[in-house]
């Protein structure tokens, strides 16, 4: 979640609990010139809803049901990093299948006995969060790969050890990655590499809790 996104829900939550503290007010009668069996609708309005009572309910419910899918939505967006789909399982063995430009490709008489290797998403992201976590300065790596499998998008979410230098813990990544397209035939269209440094305290803090 980015600052956009907090400061936005940070918003959205101040709004909601004034309107929800502005309403307890009211119905405790602790509001100037508010009455705790006063109408939320003005009386020309209320009128009207009542004129039109089953509209008025079934124009409710509806807009109920809008903001209940619009809120799902954004609930998914939010918990989705970057707000996009992760890669999909990948399946080696069927080049036709991955890649919807390609011509199709005549079957071999071997291709049956070849068979077909279905990888995880989460075991490629994993192996390559492995392989960064096996530098010396690397205390944490997790792994997210969006998009397409023909030119995913790579993000790398690392968290150095104290003391690290960037430029070797740069030579590191690259090698990593170098490794990992190799592995999988996978080429990220880009990488974003998000790097932080633990303060020795958090380290040892780490430590202890695992041991």
């Amino acid at each position: 979640m980015n600052t956009g996104n907090r400061v936005l829900w940070i918003l959205i939550g101040l709004v909601l609990t004034a309107v929800g503290v502005l309403g307890a007010l009211i119905s405790l009668d602790r509001l100037p010139r508010t009455y705790p069996d006063q109408p939320l609708l003005w009386p020309g309005l209320l009128e009207q809803w009542r004129a039109r009572q089953g509209w008025a309910t079934a124009a409710v419910v509806a807009l109920g049901l809008v903001a209940a899918v619009l809120g799902f939505w954004l609930l998914r967006v939010q918990l989705r990093p970057q707000g996009k789909r992760h890669l999909p399982d990948l399946v080696f063995g069927e080049p036709a299948q991955h890649r919807p430009d390609a011509a199709p490709v005549a079957a071999e008489p071997t291709a049956a006995a070849a068979g077909v290797t279905e990888v995880r998403y989460r075991a490629i992201a994993d192996s390559l969060a492995a392989d960064l976590r096996r530098q010396q300065s690397v205390h944490k790596a997790s792994v997210l790969l969006t998009g397409h499998a023909e030119a995913p998008e790579l993000r790398l979410n690392l968290t150095a050890r104290p003391g690290t230098d960037l430029a070797t813990l740069r030579r590191g990544v690259d090698t990593a990655l170098v490794r990992f397209t190799t592995t999988t035939g996978i080429t990220a269209s880009s990488v974003l590499v998000d790097t932080r440094v633990e303060t020795p305290a958090a380290v040892a803090a780490d430590t202890s809790r695992v041991h």
